[in-house]
C-alpha cells in the first residue's frame, strides 16, 4: 500500500498496528504508532493492550507518557489491564503509581 503511494489514514493504521503485534510484529508496531501523523485515543488504546498482553513494561511506559502527553486519559478497562499487567511482573510501587493517577482523574 505504502509502496504504491498511497497513505494510511489513522483507522487504517490502527488496524495495521493492530495486526502487527497480533503476529509478532512488535517492532513494525511501534514504527506505526510512531509515523502516525495524527494518532486517536484508539491508537494508544490498541498499542497499550498489546503491550499489556506481551508483558512489554518499557513501552507500555513509553506509549502511556505519549498518550498523556497529547491529552488522551485511559479508560477504566485500559487502566485495569496496565495496573494487573504491572502486579503480575511484581511492579507493585508503579501499579499503586498508576492507581492513584487513575484517581486523581476520576476514573
Amino acid at each position: 500500500m505504502f509502496n504504491y503511494g498511497y497513505t494510511a489514514n489513522t483507522f487504517a493504521r490502527n488496524v495495521i498496528m493492530d495486526v502487527s503485534f497480533k503476529i509478532g510484529r512488535v517492532d513494525a508496531a511501534l514504527r506505526m504508532l510512531k509515523e502516525t501523523q495524527d494518532p486517536n485515543f484508539l491508537t494508544y488504546n490498541t498499542a497499550i493492550c498489546n503491550l499489556c498482553k506481551l508483558n512489554d513494561l518499557m513501552n507500555i511506559k513509553d506509549v502511556l507518557q505519549k498518550m498523556l502527553r497529547k491529552g488522551y486519559y485511559l479508560n477504566a478497562r485500559t487502566f485495569s489491564m496496565v495496573v494487573n499487567c504491572f502486579c503480575k511482573l511484581g511492579r507493585l510501587d508503579e501499579a499503586l503509581q498508576l492507581l492513584g493517577l487513575m484517581i486523581s482523574l476520576g476514573r
